[in-house]
């Protein structure tokens, strides 16, 4: 997916997942070739989330490309993708 709409800003990019299933998930993204991990759920709409450090001129081009797989389980959901500006 393309994520547009961000002013530029350094900090990190927080993407927060649940896992609607009842088995063990995990998973694997890639935010603008940054290679990140999905840490294991292990119950259903257990919640976890990653922080994939960002800086501004990763917005340059107007917008990130995020793409996240499932590696094991049956489903991870995305609730919710937020820019945590550096220091706060």
């Amino acid at each position: 997916m393309r994520i547009t709409g961000i002013p530029p800003t350094t900090g990190d990019m927080r993407i927060d997942f649940h896992q609607p299933g009842n088995s063990l998930t995990s998973g694997r993204g890639l935010l603008d070739g940054k290679v990140f991990e999905v840490p294991f759920t292990q119950s259903k709409d257990e919640k976890t989330h990653v922080s994939i450090p960002v800086i501004r001129e990763d917005f340059l081009d107007g917008g990130l490309d995020l793409e996240v797989n499932v590696m094991t389980g049956s489903a991870l959901a995305i609730d919710r993708i937020r820019i945590v500006p550096k220091g706060e």
